[in-house]
């Protein structure tokens, strides 16, 4: 019966492993959004700025309370909390990873919105390259 309860803790754990993982730190700029040398004026570095000190300070709230719940998760695992409880709990994590990466993709959003047709080229050969090194195309001109 013992090795039957450490199986299924064991199993328990390499699924839930995501869930349970550490929140990780907020980047500076979105995945893959690598602006550097591509021409931006003063005005589009302000912009952008100000967009990413508003969005930190969003981000932030949110990664603390997944922080939170996911401690609370940890708390209910190794308690004899209900599965329904467990369910609820995971509930709320995964509702604010999906919140988190949302307000990474209007960051995304709203920083692309501010680049010339050509810096989004720039922007997306880089990206692609990043991603996919050896089939990324040439480098726009």
């Amino acid at each position: 019966m013992k090795y039957v309860s450490k199986l299924f803790m064991c199993l328990w754990l390499a699924l839930a492993a995501p869930a349970l993982a550490q929140v990780p730190p907020p980047a500076s700029e979105p995945p893959g959004l690598d602006l550097t040398n591509i021409g931006l004026t003063p005005e589009q570095r302000t912009r952008i700025q100000t967009i990413r000190r508003d969005d930190q300070q969003a981000a932030a709230e949110v990664r603390n309370n997944l922080k939170n719940e996911t401690r609370q998760l940890r708390t209910l695992f190794e308690s004899d909390a209900t599965d329904d409880q467990l369910r609820q709990q995971y509930e709320r994590v995964a509702s604010l990873r999906q919140q988190l990466d949302r307000l990474r993709f209007d960051n995304f959003v709203r920083v692309r919105s501010i680049l010339s047709t050509d810096q989004r080229s720039q922007v997306r050969f880089r990206f692609r390259e990043k991603r996919f090194p050896t089939q990324a195309p040439s480098p726009p001109r």
